[in-house]
């Protein structure tokens, strides 16, 4: 009897820059786990495979989407951002 599997039936949203994200590191204990901001993104077929992350104290290190746990804001903060987005790209057009 097969078993539906329902976990790749919806995506989530991409990283983006200027995201703020949590850097994944193994080797150290979670809780000392480094805070940044992604600084840039690499996309295939639409979706984030790697980002760029600047760090706090300035350092920019590459990692995979795997090793990157975003951090969830107010939702109003993301809809400030895309309005922010819009207007920029209506005034540079």
């Amino acid at each position: 009897m097969l078993h539906n599997r329902p976990k790749w039936q919806k995506t989530m949203r991409n990283l983006a820059i200027d995201d703020l994200v949590i850097i994944v590191d193994e080797s150290i204990h979670r809780d000392d786990w480094k805070l940044g901001r992604i600084d840039s993104v690499t996309t295939t077929d639409g979706h984030v495979r790697r980002v760029a992350v600047r760090r706090a104290d300035g350092k920019i290190v590459e990692r995979d989407r795997n090793k990157i746990v975003r951090l969830e804001l107010d939702d109003s903060a993301d809809d400030a951002r895309a309005t922010n987005i819009a207007l920029l790209t209506s005034l540079t057009l």
